[in-house]
C-alpha cells in the first residue's frame, strides 16, 4: 500500500481530520488520524493489516504486541494475517506493561 493509498482510506472514513489539535507532547498539529473512525470498518481494518503485515513479515515475528487501547483491533488483524500470536500491554502507573499472563520469550 502506498502513502497516497493510505491518505485516501482515512480521508475516505473521515480519520483524517482537519483542524487545530495540541498533542500529547504538546505540539501543535492541523492535521490528526482519529484512527478508530477507520477502524470501525472490518474491510478497512483488513486493507490496513495486510500492509503492515507485509512491512513486518520480512522480520519473522513469533508475536504481535498492541496497546490495549487503540490497538486491539488493528494488531490482531497484523497478527491474524501473519499468523502469528497476538498479545497486548496495558497502562500500569502510566505506563504499558504485560499483564493476564501474558509473557514474551527471547
Amino acid at each position: 500500500m502506498t502513502d497516497s493509498e493510505a491518505l485516501r482510506i482515512f480521508r475516505d472514513t473521515g480519520a483524517l481530520l482537519d483542524g487545530h489539535f495540541i498533542l500529547r507532547s504538546g505540539l501543535h498539529s492541523r492535521q490528526y488520524f482519529q484512527c478508530a473512525l477507520a477502524l470501525q470498518q472490518m474491510p478497512v481494518v483488513e486493507q490496513l493489516g495486510a500492509a503492515l503485515a507485509a512491512q513486518a513479515r520480512t522480520l519473522a515475528p513469533t508475536t504481535v504486541v498492541a496497546p490495549a487501547m487503540g490497538g486491539l483491533v488493528i494488531g490482531q488483524e497484523v497478527a491474524r494475517q501473519l499468523g502469528v500470536r497476538f498479545i497486548f500491554v496495558e497502562k500500569e502507573e502510566g505506563k504499558l506493561v504485560l499483564r493476564r499472563g501474558f509473557r514474551i520469550g527471547r
